[in-house]
């Protein structure tokens, strides 16, 4: 099973360059892309914000 560093970086080139991504569900049994996942929205400091403002919004009309 290859690496989930290295799953991403192959995928990603191919969107690059167009190509078809295709047997990607099978990166579902990968449970390091899992774990990569996590880790970034995790470390997220911008998903922990407090949510919606008391302000109504002055752009709509």
């Amino acid at each position: 099973m290859q690496s989930a560093e290295t799953v991403l970086d192959v995928l990603r080139e191919r969107g690059r360059r167009g190509l078809p991504c295709t047997e990607l569900y099978r990166q579902l049994f990968n449970p390091d892309l899992y774990l990569m996942a996590y880790g970034r929205i995790y470390s997220n400091h911008g998903a922990m914000t407090a949510g919606p403002t008391e302000k109504p919004w002055t752009a709509c009309p």
